[in-house]
């Protein structure tokens, strides 16, 4: 008899991202990658999420995280210089948690567009 034994988590997490209009219509949906910002993963799959300053400051990305907030970073980057809600991300700096793709679970996140 042969036994397997795994020394590490050899399963890892499948995230989707849902972007929605402040109708909730769904814009696009796309895979989350580790280590980029939302509007980094938007372009990778040719979704132009609105984005202006880059710096952080001018609101135009801020998206309201409708699904599995406990895992998005709001400041990949550095600190929001205008204040966000709870409940709000700045695209441009926001991210998915690294410990989020490492429980080999499927998890949706859903981020409204505020503008």
């Amino acid at each position: 008899m042969t036994y397997i034994y795994l020394t590490e988590n050899t399963h890892k997490a499948w995230i989707q991202i849902v972007i929605e209009d402040t109708e909730w219509n769904i814009l696009k949906e796309f895979p989350a990658t580790e280590n980029q910002s939302f509007a980094q993963m938007a372009e990778d799959h040719d979704f132009e999420m609105p984005v202006s300053c880059c710096s952080w400051a001018c609101f135009v990305c801020a998206c309201k995280v409708k699904e599995w907030l406990e895992h998005i970073d709001i400041a990949k980057l550095s600190v929001p210089l205008v204040d966000v809600d709870e409940d709000q991300v700045l695209a441009c700096i926001g991210w998915v948690k690294p410990s989020a793709f490492s429980d080999g679970l499927f998890h949706k996140i859903v981020l409204q567009k505020l503008m």
